[in-house]
């Protein structure tokens, strides 16, 4: 047999792949190539070709491959950072808020004896 391949994980953001292959050539993936795909073999980043326009090919050496493709946008990621810090600001601003109403100073009125 020249291959082997066996899907072990596929979710819509990380895809996990071992191959075992007998000589060099490229294995070709037939999901939608995209600049914010990553792709690991044996846990080294490798450069993701594009093959027949649209879909994901990457250059492999004899042997086993464990290959990993995971989709990292980083527009996703820097949102996500936001989100999470907006999150923090606003429950911060709310537990002073509810702290300084129910245990703030109050104002005492003072009346003129006279």
């Amino acid at each position: 047999k020249a291959f082997f391949v066996d899907i072990v994980k596929k979710t819509p953001n990380k895809v996990v792949v071992n191959v075992r292959n007998n000589v060099e050539g490229y294995f070709y993936y037939s999901d939608n190539w995209s600049k914010h795909w990553k792709a690991y073999d044996n846990g080294k980043e490798v450069p993701i070709y594009k093959a027949n326009y649209t879909f994901k090919a990457l250059k492999l050496g004899s042997g086993t491959h464990e290959i990993i493709f995971k989709y990292e946008p980083k527009h996703y990621i820097y949102s996500l950072y936001c989100y999470f810090l907006s999150i923090i600001i606003s429950l911060m601003y709310f537990s002073f808020y509810l702290f300084n109403r129910l245990y703030g100073t109050k104002e005492v009125e003072s009346k003129k004896v006279g």
